[in-house]
């Protein structure tokens, strides 16, 4: 009896410190999972640049340089695109639209001539597919 006493006394050792070594992984649970995402996401959908040209044959690609962090990507004859304005960049639901005047751009930033006094508008919109 007292061998048998004496064996678990020794397992149940054994085993308490087995489990004081081993790493205990406490798992925490945010609350709001998603909400870091929705917040930037939020960010985005709400972005946008308006600058005003203050002189003649500047491109709306030159004012917007002066006036922001930005990404292009040179689409050879057509120009530079602008893919990305001050860390937010165009994705597969977005892209930066283009407007001068308030009237959607129908060339790249690059290509676009400005007049003095002429508005430039960049906004972050989502991109619709084309119904047939």
């Amino acid at each position: 009896m007292k061998k048998i006493v004496f064996f678990l006394l020794a397992l149940g050792i054994g085993i308490y410190f087995y489990q004081q070594q081993k790493p205990t992984i406490t798992p925490t649970l945010d609350p709001n999972p998603t909400s870091a995402a929705v917040e930037t996401t939020q960010e985005k959908i709400n972005a946008q640049l308006v600058l005003t040209s203050t002189q003649n044959g500047q491109t709306a690609l030159e004012l917007l340089e002066a006036n922001a962090e930005i990404k292009t990507k040179d689409y050879g004859d057509v120009g530079m695109m602008v893919i990305g304005i001050d860390n937010i960049d165009s994705d597969n639901e977005h892209y930066w639209a283009f407007y001068i005047n308030n009237e959607y751009a129908q060339q790249s930033a690059s290509k676009t001539i400005l007049e003095s006094g002429d508005i430039v508008k960049f906004i972050y919109e989502e991109i619709k597919q084309a119904e047939f």
